[in-house]
């Protein structure tokens, strides 16, 4: 190649200063060319570099000092790019400008202020003490008011964390008030932990209500624990829900029918057994039960009804003749059992 036809030529590369510098007047263009919040919306949403986000945030608050938008949203970016020094200080500016009423604005990003320290510190004994911060935070934003409802589930996850079970309640309660499955269920499994007996009745009753394949899940959840409690009266509105969806509770409902003191429905939910039952031994079971409730109820002239309709059926069952000549005895039906008698010894069946 010629040396005439080689051209010398430099590259001037700018300093870091000066690369600097020209950001710096770039942003501010920027911000007067461009509303604020445009600029503002734009930086947030930048995921890849959250970095440069929080240098350009923080460029842009230097303009305006006072919008305290531009403060969470420095805060925010600074977090998630690892400024925690920055968010820090913007921390203590909006605790000195907020009034008392917003200052639980600030109390998620303080919270993500001491997860990030914690992580990155290696002293057990600085950890044990930034963990119980945390832990003061979450007793501080876990009172009415104190939190952001939308932050609600962030704060409970936060407070599970910690074994902090109490302040994980008061987190998810106003999301289970309104009536979210997920929240209703986390609340019967904390309340029974913490034996908050009026969140967990709450709980549990919302959830019986819901439709949907879990309901007898709840049904059962709700039996036992007013069964527990001994609150028969609501144990056995629950149970007929639970025998309704589920025939195999229908013995149940029977005997809380009894302890109801409805007997004449436990004697038909007993005969309701007898006659689907296709088992001998269960089905001679049923129906004394069903003549047991009726005696326990004294409802003399029903037991005797019953007694005759099935006599004929079982004269050759010594076991039931005799159980049916007892509840005659019983209720001082003496004629009913002369007859009983008189009809095995005409049909040769008394032993």
């Amino acid at each position: 190649m010629s040396p005439s036809l080689v051209t010398d030529y430099k590259v001037d590369i700018a300093s870091n200063k000066e690369i600097f510098f020209i950001f710096i007047i770039f942003t501010t263009i920027l911000y007067f060319i461009y509303p604020a919040e445009i600029i503002k919306e734009q930086a947030l949403k930048e995921k890849s570099n959250y970095a440069l986000s929080a240098l350009y945030l923080e460029n842009m608050l230097q303009l305006d000092p006072s919008n305290q938008e531009l403060i969470f949203a420095t805060i925010k970016a600074g977090l998630e790019s690892g400024k925690v020094d920055l968010a820090k200080k913007l921390i203590e500016v909006l605790k000195t400008s907020l009034p008392p009423q917003e200052q639980k604005k600030i109390h998620i990003l303080q919270y993500k202020v001491y997860m990030i320290e914690e992580e990155r510190i290696l002293d057990k004994n600085k950890s044990k003490n930034l963990r119980e911060k945390m832990r003061e935070l979450l007793a501080i934003a876990s009172q009415e008011e104190q939190f952001e409802e939308k932050y609600a589930f962030l704060w409970y996850r936060y407070a599970l964390a910690l074994s902090q079970k109490k302040e994980a309640l008061s987190f998810i309660k106003p999301i289970y008030k309104r009536g979210d499955p997920y929240a209703l269920e986390q609340c019967v499994y904390l309340a029974t932990d913490l034996n908050k007996t009026k969140e967990k009745r709450y709980c549990t009753k919302k959830l019986v209500n819901l439709d949907g394949e879990h309901s007898i899940k709840w049904l059962q959840s709700a039996y036992i624990m007013y069964s527990q409690s001994g609150d028969i009266t609501q144990a056995y509105q629950i149970i007929k829900k639970l025998a309704q969806k589920d025939s195999s509770y229908l013995d149940e409902l029977a005997r809380v029918e009894i302890m109801e003191k409805n007997y004449i429905a436990s004697a038909k939910t007993f005969l309701s057994l007898y006659e689907n039952s296709s088992n001998k031994e269960r089905k001679e079971q049923y129906l004394i039960n069903a003549i047991q409730a009726l005696v326990d109820g004294d409802k003399k002239d029903k037991a005797v009804a019953l007694i005759n309709k099935y006599e004929d059926l079982y004269l050759n069952n010594n076991k039931m003749i005799q159980k049916f000549l007892r509840f005659y005895l019983a209720i001082g039906r003496l004629p009913e059992a002369q007859e009983l008698s008189i009809k095995l010894m005409q049909d040769g069946s008394f032993e």
